[in-house]
């Protein structure tokens, strides 16, 4: 009872979005049918029928693949600009901190003080900021992290959907939920970095 409420209520979020197929009927009229003739033993009908729903069953795959490609390509997008820019942060931390300012302390320590405070500023607040950007979510690991899961997620609602040999109900309520699942997943969550304590 539990497995038809979730199927119903699936059917109910995507409202119009695909209740009518190119057969002028949804797939709970075609679902209907195909019960009718099952139990009456009308295999003819019963097969027009099964190949109406694989119509819709492939039609609702497709456009969850559409989606989730959208999805999972602008996210992996994201990640590659992300880690860039990450990169690039850690670099100038790395070279001010462990680079320019050793330098300049043995160059001149007492003629170069400020800026080698500067510079050790620098590589202190670019570890810090760096932390904080992968804490907030807004790295390219995270974004990775999202499409990975959105990823598994949907190859396992795939699964069931490309099986021929489950049922029609249950097939196209994988691909609902294969669309789902990129369209509403879980969202990165937040933290910040507390400050590390000196010592």
């Amino acid at each position: 009872m539990r497995h038809y409420a979730v199927f119903l209520l699936s059917l109910a979020l995507l409202g119009g979005c695909s209740a009518t197929g190119s057969h002028g009927l949804g797939i709970p009229e075609l679902l209907q049918q195909r019960y009718r003739f099952m139990n009456s033993g009308d295999r003819t009908e019963q097969a027009k029928v099964e190949e109406k729903l694989d119509v819709e069953i492939k039609a609702a795959i497709d456009d969850a693949n559409q989606t989730c490609s959208d999805v999972i390509g602008s996210r992996e997008q994201l990640a590659q600009k992300r880690s860039r820019d990450t990169l690039a942060l850690s670099l100038v931390g790395l070279t001010a901190g462990s680079v320019i300012a050793p330098a300049l302390t043995a160059a001149n320590a007492a003629a170069n003080a400020p800026w080698i405070a500067a510079f050790s500023g620098i590589g202190g607040a670019s570890a810090v900021a760096v932390r904080q950007v992968d804490g907030a979510g807004m790295s390219g690991g995270a974004d990775i992290t999202i499409a990975n899961n959105i990823s598994t997620a949907v190859k396992a609602q795939m699964a069931i959907a490309l099986d021929r040999s489950k049922e029609p109900e249950d097939r196209y309520s994988a691909a609902i939920k294969a669309k789902t699942e990129c369209l509403y997943y879980p969202r990165y969550v937040y933290r910040v970095e507390a400050a590390q304590p000196q010592h």
